[in-house]
């Protein structure tokens, strides 16, 4: 049997020379959003997942109005309200809502 590598080698997979992540170096993505964040958008897709086989998952892609894109989870309901051209907003403390 192999020994287990150090802790410190499987950092520097995913952190830089001074131990910060690199982009791109990310072991998980988030898609959930932070309560203190605020943007403005337009969804350009949504989707559905069941990864784990008993939660279902909802996501938007939204184009940001600086012009980048992400995909964000969001709850069912919302899901089911927007049609991709809608306009969404989320202020910091709250939910995301249509526009």
């Amino acid at each position: 049997m192999r020994p287990m590598p150090p802790v410190s080698w499987l950092l520097s997979l995913v952190t830089g020379s001074k131990g910060r992540t690199t982009k791109g170096g990310h072991m998980f993505r988030s898609r959930r959003m932070r309560k203190n964040e605020a943007w403005e958008g337009v969804v350009t897709a949504k989707s559905r997942n069941m990864p784990d086989g008993s939660n279902l998952y909802h996501y938007l892609e939204v184009a940001f109005t600086d012009g980048k894109t992400k995909k964000i989870r969001v709850k069912g309901s919302l899901w089911d309200s927007l049609r991709a051209g809608d306009r969404i907003v989320k202020h910091p403390g709250s939910d995301p809502a249509k526009k």
